[in-house]
Parts: C-alpha cells; sequence; structure tokens
C-alpha cells in the first residue's frame, strides 16, 4: 500500500502540538522565522530539544549556515504572526516584533517562552531536516494561553491547567 502525502498530513494532524516559530539572523543581523509545530524536548540531561525544516523551505539555509537560534513558543494572541511566518515567500520578523538576544539571536516578544538554542547536530530525514539543539538559555514571557494546532486548524484550551 502506497501513503499518499494528503493521507499522511491528515494522520499527522490528528496529534494536537503547540505552536512555535524558530527564529535566527542572517549575516546582517536581519531577523528571520519560520512556523513549526515538529518541536520535542528530547533530554532533560543535557538539555536537549529537535525540530524538523522541509529541505525546500527558502529559510531553510540560514539554519543549516548558522547554528544559533531560538525556539519561542506562541500563545493563542500570536495567531496571525504564526500564519505569516508560515508563508513560504515572506520568512522577514516584521519590525517591532522581537528584540535581539544574547548572540544576536531575534527572539519574539510576545512568545509564551523562548529557549535559546545551539544546534549540535544536523541529520537528513526525508523531505527534511532534523536539528538537535541544546538549550542555552530559557527567556519566560508574559505567560498566556498557549496557540494549539489540530486537524489542520488552530484552536485553545478548553480546560486550563488549574481546573477554571
Amino acid at each position: 500500500m502506497t501513503l499518499t502525502e494528503n493521507q499522511l498530513r491528515q494522520a499527522f494532524g490528528q496529534f494536537a502540538t503547540g505552536v512555535t516559530v524558530m527564529s535566527v539572523a542572517d549575516e546582517q543581523g536581519r531577523a528571520h522565522g519560520v512556523t513549526a509545530n515538529s518541536f520535542t524536548s528530547v533530554s532533560l540531561q543535557p538539555p536537549l530539544i529537535l525540530w524538523c525544516l522541509r529541505i525546500e523551505a527558502s529559510i531553510h539555509p540560514l539554519f543549516m549556515d548558522h547554528e544559533r537560534f531560538a525556539v519561542n513558543f506562541l500563545a493563542r494572541h500570536n495567531r496571525a504572526l504564526s500564519d505569516r511566518q508560515a508563508m513560504k515567500e515572506n520568512q522577514h520578523l516584521p519590525e517591532g516584533a522581537f528584540d535581539a538576544g544574547p548572540s544576536g539571536v531575534p527572539v519574539l516578544k510576545e512568545a509564551m517562552t523562548s529557549l535559546l538554542c545551539r544546534t549540535v547536530r544536523r541529520d537528513a530525514g526525508g523531505d527534511h531536516t532534523i536539528f538537535l539543539a541544546e538549550v542555552e538559555q530559557i527567556l519566560d514571557g508574559p505567560g498566556t494561553d498557549p496557540l494549539l494546532f489540530f486537524g489542520g486548524r488552530y484552536h485553545a484550551l478548553a480546560d486550563r491547567p488549574d481546573g477554571s
């Protein structure tokens, strides 16, 4: 049986995820970002994460050429930014949406939390590159409801951790 991309997309879409924007600076210090929900924690000791990026993505070379980047966990109110950074033709981060963090990595101002990371390994994964990175610093944001993705659409938490 041959699986189609559409079948896989529908099946994978049944796994609810948070939404992130991976951000990186180019050689001129300009901020770029791409929406990704292919993020996962890997290890606490050492502190490792992984994420995946389509090889054909226009932003792919930046993440191949630069080892430092940020993982920005998006809040519910960041939906428009998520949509914008998911567009293939425009992955510059909008002025005013970020600050230059340590080592010049752009960090989204309204992210729930940002992880400053250093890539330790890149592996081929079909039509994607798998990035394994060490978390070097955590920057807490305003703490609010997360932006979630499920079934090809955005969602919000129905039940809050505090039971409300």
